[in-house]
């Protein structure tokens, strides 16, 4: 993609530029994804048994969310206490998640207690846009053919070749489109893979 439309990147100045249809450059800013990270904490006081693991109730400032990613904190490690990475589904705040107590004697956890973070997944689209190479007639909101729109614009395309990421995206059993590889994986997963496969 980024030879095909002759993109150049500045990574220091965190822009890129692209040309368009009549070589004028594009300047398009770029930003690091936003890290969105909310602390996760007892409903209850937590009694963990020796040797046993425990399914807990939890609670955040999340209100619902499903595939959220938990990260626990490491300060339990160093009292046996292990805690999953995992995705959470959020519901009312509150979801569960399982604790493994590895020590030989019981150990509490206060109500409240932070215990690790959830996080959203971020994710950043590149849209573009094929303009018609008919010159439009301006509006009343619109300026005069001859202004040029400096750091405004779309990418044109001499050819359109926008149906080339859904052939990417098809599922071979059902022949269904996917807007994401990710969508395509969960959609095998969940209804096109063997059973076989699911295991």
């Amino acid at each position: 993609w980024i030879n095909t439309n002759h993109v150049h990147l500045f990574g220091d100045q965190k822009h890129l530029t692209i040309p368009d249809q009549h070589g004028q450059l594009t300047r398009i800013p770029y930003t690091e994804p936003l890290s969105i990270n909310y602390p996760v904490q007892f409903v209850n006081q937590i009694t963990l048994p020796p040797y046993s693991q425990t399914l807990v109730d939890i609670t955040s400032q999340v209100t619902n969310a499903n595939n959220l990613m938990f990260e626990p904190d490491n300060r339990y490690i160093s009292k046996f206490i292990f805690i999953p990475h995992t995705l959470l589904n959020v519901n009312n705040h509150q979801t569960k998640f399982l604790l493994i107590n590895a020590q030989n004697r019981q150990q509490t956890l206060s109500k409240n207690t932070r215990i690790g973070t959830i996080s959203y997944d971020t994710t950043f689209s590149i849209c573009t846009t094929i303009h018609n190479s008919e010159p439009e007639p301006p509006t009343d909101h619109q300026s005069s053919p001859n202004t040029k729109n400096s750091g405004k614009g779309a990418i044109s395309y001499n050819k359109d070749n926008s149906d080339q990421t859904i052939r990417n995206n098809c599922c071979d059993q059902c022949q269904e489109y996917f807007l994401s590889g990710n969508d395509l994986q969960k959609h095998l997963r969940a209804e096109c893979y063997s059973d076989q496969i699911r295991k």
